[in-house]
């Protein structure tokens, strides 16, 4: 996982495929649950992506090893929601929660609830998406920690109108997303403070922020 983080190259895959070998080998069904996720969980090629994380779901589920499963409908709920699936994706998300709820830290809970949030507002239903922003922001505020404060402030973030009488705060919470964006989710922050600039009628600020985040991502040699 953490080689194919750093660059999806051939010996980093390579890599993922022995581990899966070696636990269909050993007929080991948790170790194969956990290859599949690391091969498949990010992979750029989405099909494939599919195709895996479905195999990992299987065996977890016919293994009876519910972290395992919860970890693959983890995995297929942002899939899905890549894919623009957010309905079956917010279904995932919300049966992976029941199968892990009672061993949750707050800093997860502020993860998956907030991932919750995004997919219920994509797929229109507000009520359910405030319900689990309070779910996430309670349990941000018992934990906070650096790994969950970027979600934070997205949070805060699609919740605002941008074309109502909060342009001037999108920015503001933009620019703050930018300034602490570490890793992978730079180019996806900057896409939102060009949202925001061009909102506020700040159009060459908005093209540079496109511009910067699509070097970012051209420049990306590892999996999200």
């Amino acid at each position: 996982t953490v080689r194919l983080a750093e660059a999806d190259t051939s010996e980093h895959r390579a890599l993922a495929e022995l581990a899966v070998g070696l636990a269909r080998q050993a007929g080991d069904a948790g170790d194969l649950g956990r290859a599949l996720n690391t091969q498949y969980g990010s992979d750029d090629d989405l099909a494939q992506c599919l195709r895996g994380l479905h195999e990992a779901h299987r065996v977890a589920r016919d293994a009876g090893e519910l972290a395992l499963q919860a970890m693959a409908e983890h995995n297929l709920s942002l899939t899905y929601a890549r894919l623009g699936l957010f309905h079956r994706a917010w279904r995932l998300i919300r049966h992976s929660i029941a199968l892990r709820e009672p061993g949750l830290t707050d800093a997860a809970r502020m993860n998956i609830w907030g991932i919750v949030s995004i997919a219920a507002r994509a797929c229109g239903d507000h009520q359910a998406a405030r319900e689990a922003t309070t779910m996430a922001t309670c349990s941000y505020a018992k934990e906070r920690q650096p790994i969950v404060d970027g979600l934070a402030l997205h949070l805060q973030y699609q919740y605002l109108d941008l074309r109502g009488d909060s342009p001037r705060r999108a920015l503001q919470l933009a620019r703050q997303m930018v300034r602490q964006s570490r890793g992978w989710n730079r180019a996806f922050n900057l896409c939102c403070l060009a949202e925001a600039e061009l909102v506020a009628g700040h159009s060459a600020a908005a093209l540079r922020a496109t511009e910067q985040s699509t070097r970012l991502q051209l420049a990306r040699r590892g999996r999200s």
